[in-house]
């Protein structure tokens, strides 16, 4: 007997197209966050779909026209699983990274407190801060290595 055939993936394409777009080469969280251009304010990231076509648009060297950028908008929401026309950037960034890699925290301090600050800030931002300050304080000796 033949093995069953392995259903290839519909979306692949346009996954590929996206993530050179707007993620290659893999990109922390931080740097994925400004490059859809979402706020950087909120602790989790969301952009309509409108809002992630034109920042696909803006990312293309050659021009993406409206339809194109529609498709791959699609994509991403049937690759995520979501039915709803909001898109989470912090989910849309850990899809990319699991499937072309990366992603992670940059090499440096900054990067990393930037990121857990998007992560975990809200209304209650400068006690967050302080918290992860805490949390990146390894052996106690309020200097972060």
């Amino acid at each position: 007997k033949k093995p069953p055939a392995i259903e290839e993936d519909p979306y692949a394409a346009d996954m590929k197209k996206v993530a050179e777009l707007i993620f290659t080469p893999p990109c922390d969280i931080g740097t994925f966050v400004e490059r859809v251009g979402a706020s950087q304010v909120s602790s989790s990231p969301t952009l309509t779909t409108a809002q992630f076509m034109t920042a696909l648009k803006k990312a293309s060297a050659a021009p993406l026209n409206v339809k194109d950028a529609a498709e791959l908008c699609d994509s991403v929401i049937q690759v995520m699983g979501k039915g709803s026309t909001m898109i989470k950037v912090e989910d849309l960034h850990g899809v990319l990274s699991m499937r072309f890699g990366g992603g992670g925290h940059g090499g440096s301090i900054i990067e990393v407190v930037k990121a857990k600050m998007l992560k975990r800030a809200g209304s209650d931002g400068l006690r967050a801060v302080g918290r992860v300050m805490k949390m990146m304080d390894d052996d106690g000796s309020r200097t972060l290595t």
